[in-house]
């Protein structure tokens, strides 16, 4: 009877064991993932408080100066477009949240279907080389956003006073 509570688990573990190309793409799974949280890690470091206010901010600005028919010059048209993509990316922001955490969970799965062998070595390839080519456009697109974005929020840091100090002359020269 002992003899079998020693072989059971050896058995087990020779039964589960994964080949070496197995575990090379789990490795390479867990690189994307590290790669991933990296740049997630970046798009969760906007200051979305900060966007949110500035949005805001916008937002009550440019309807005063439509409620005061200002003349447009480029430090305006320059705001208005902060306001277009301010919006674009509030209205995107959950979405890519949603993409962020299911790219994490494919990995996850994926990894897991690895190490319980429900995949043959092809299936493996196919996969990885479809879950790296999807993790890699996320990248850039986070990449991308929060560069976009934290630019958009220190152009706003600079326009926002000389358009206020505008719309304050413009209120103070009505009445």
């Amino acid at each position: 009877m002992r003899l079998l509570y020693i072989l059971i688990p050896i058995v087990l573990l020779f039964s589960c064991s994964i080949s070496e190309e197995e575990q090379i793409y789990i490795e390479e799974i867990s690189k994307l993932e590290q790669v991933l949280d990296s740049a997630a890690g970046h798009y969760f470091a906007i200051d979305t408080a900060q966007l949110f206010k500035a949005y805001e901010r916008i937002n009550q600005n440019l309807n005063q100066y439509n409620e005061l028919d200002a003349i447009v010059d480029g430090n305006v048209i320059t705001y208005a477009a902060l306001q277009k993509t301010f919006k674009r990316f509030i209205s995107e922001h959950s979405l890519i949240i949603d993409e962020i955490s299911y790219s994490k969970n494919q990995l996850h799965a994926f990894k897991k279907d690895i190490k319980n062998n429900k995949l043959s070595v092809d299936q493996i390839e196919r996969y990885y080389d479809e879950e790296r080519e999807a993790v890699g456009v996320l990248i850039h697109k986070l990449s991308f956003n929060a560069q976009n974005i934290n630019h958009q929020l220190a152009s706003f840091s600079q326009l926002n006073d000389s358009v206020e100090i505008i719309i304050k002359r413009i209120e103070s020269s009505k009445k």
